[in-house]
């Protein structure tokens, strides 16, 4: 049961960073300047 959680959180993971990468770039780089901080 404790294998099946670990592949699920890693599945998790890889569809979160598949969505990071689909995100708008306006959303993504973190560039120095006026525009607000993110977290």
């Amino acid at each position: 049961m404790t294998r099946w959680s670990e592949e699920n959180a890693l599945q998790g993971r890889l569809s979160l960073a598949s969505q990071c990468e689909k995100e708008p770039p306006e959303v993504a780089p973190v560039t120095p300047g006026p525009q607000r901080p993110v977290g």
